[in-house]
């Protein structure tokens, strides 16, 4: 398994953020404690290094970040000293050295490893208000000898305390479900939780668009306001048909676990549901009645387990009549009177509802006004519509094609999403064309998911607040 992921993240991870293309300055510093005791195989930890690797290099052309490499088994060392992320990823693509101990140490001094990061002061002084962040990349299991389990436990724990009493926060990178099944009765999910991390990782999916968001921006002397978010009752509506890929529909989901965290840290009483939808509506978290989640963590879980399975259809309408009308959502808003309604639609295409459409380029648009007239009742209430149109990759493969009818078809499509979505937010906001800009986002591609976060929360931020 952990072989796979290490050809993946080499052969496959592109940058998600262009070089040169980045306009936001990150000042934090960063540092990694890796555990390379015995018991971790080097495959593992080979592949952790790669990790480590994928995700500076999101913000390798910061200079105003440093980051910093410590490794730990019996004994803690300092392997890469503090340095800007371009120079950090020379150094590490070195490679590192687990010495000669193996296979004999299996000891795992995380408490010398934190400790070492609190004593060396890797955490820059000064008049700029930096991010203090300390990835653990480990099994969760301080190990130093079996019958001394739970005071090297306690040692951990106020190591960890230690340096949150500091301002650092925690990350966890982690590998006890890898090694599990080798008469291994330890529980990691234990020391995982005594980080408090805000964000927790492993190798089963790319958490780059999620670390990038935790890391801390620049401030200026003249910075804007900060972002808060009124008292919302919050639906999300994910558009679930064939044309989206399930590595798409992962994107979109990381991106909506990392914009309800931001919501939630300044607005504690919103409310999040969540739909899916194809030629069904799917109710995947509900906003009222049972099987409601109210604190972060439950809402992080639920958005991470919708399936990233498709079908056909796109029932952009029904999507939208379900969550302004069903008990469990937004229930013909006899929902809460002091919170602001919002759905958030993301979809890459027009409604399409059978009989399906066909191949004729002029009639791609041919049930758009379904959606549009539906986006339309919410103008009489109270709630409010952002939509994210994402890059039709179907469309997208019929323009580079040879046929000139392929291109025409690719052309029609990609158009008659965009005029929906367009016809839409008119349709919701008669006469306020500003709402064309600040509700309407067209992606490029699915990267600017991440690129458009900082524009897609403003506008979040902005809405009336009753």
């Amino acid at each position: 398994k952990v072989n796979m992921f290490v050809g993946w993240i080499v052969f496959t991870l592109a940058p998600l953020l262009a070089s040169g293309d980045k306009e936001v300055t990150y000042c934090v510093d960063v540092v990694f404690v890796l555990q390379t005791s015995c018991n971790l195989d080097d495959s593992l930890v080979n592949g952790a290094t790669q990790f480590i690797i994928s995700l500076v290099g999101e913000v390798s052309d910061d200079e105003d970040s440093t980051m910093t490499l410590i490794t730990y088994d019996e004994v803690a060392k300092e392997v890469i000293s503090p340095q800007i992320p371009s120079k950090f990823i020379t150094s590490l693509k070195k490679g590192i050295s687990r010495g000669d101990s193996c296979p004999n140490n299996f000891m795992a001094k995380t408490a010398d490893a934190l400790d070492l990061v609190d004593t060396n002061n890797y955490f820059s002084d000064g008049k700029t208000k930096r991010g203090k962040m300390v990835v653990v990349l480990s099994d969760g299991v301080s190990f130093d000898l079996k019958t001394n389990m739970i005071a090297t436990l306690t040692k951990t724990t106020t190591a960890i305390k230690n340096l949150q009493s500091k301002g650092v926060i925690f990350a966890t990178f982690e590998f006890y479900d890898y090694i599990q099944g080798r008469d291994d009765d330890r529980k990691g999910d234990d020391e995982y939780a005594l980080y408090n991390p805000v964000l927790r990782m492993d190798f089963d999916a790319d958490h780059r668009l999620s670390f990038v968001n935790v890391l801390s921006k620049c401030e200026s002397e003249d910075k804007p306001p900060e972002c808060r978010v009124p008292t919302l009752d919050l639906i999300y509506v994910i558009d679930r048909s064939l044309s989206i890929a399930a590595e798409d529909i992962s994107k979109v989901k990381d991106f909506l676990v990392q914009l309800s965290r931001k919501i939630m840290s300044t607005s504690v009483e919103t409310w999040i549901g969540a739909l899916s939808y194809n030629s069904k509506q799917i109710p995947e978290l509900n906003l009222q009645g049972n099987k409601v989640q109210r604190d972060i963590e439950g809402i992080v879980k639920a958005l991470e387990a919708i399936p990233t399975t498709t079908s056909d259809g796109t029932y952009s309408h029904k999507a939208i009549q379900y969550a302004r009308t069903q008990m469990t959502y937004l229930n013909n808003e006899h929902n809460r009177q002091d919170a602001q309604n919002l759905i958030i639609m993301i979809t890459d295409g027009v409604t399409n509802i059978k009989p399906y459409l066909n191949k004729d380029p002029k009639k791609q648009d041919k049930y758009s006004h379904l959606t549009i007239k539906e986006a339309g009742k919410l103008t009489s209430g109270r709630t409010d519509l952002v939509l994210v149109g994402l890059p039709n990759m179907p469309a997208l493969r019929l323009l580079e094609s040879d046929k000139k009818k392929d291109k025409e078809l690719g052309k029609a499509k990609i158009e008659a999403g965009k005029n929906e979505w367009k016809g839409m937010i008119e349709n919701r906001y008669p006469g306020d064309k500003e709402k064309l800009e600040t509700n309407l986002f067209f992606l490029n591609s699915m990267d600017d998911l991440l690129n458009r976060f900082d524009d897609i929360l403003a506008t979040v931020c902005k809405m009336k607040s009753l």
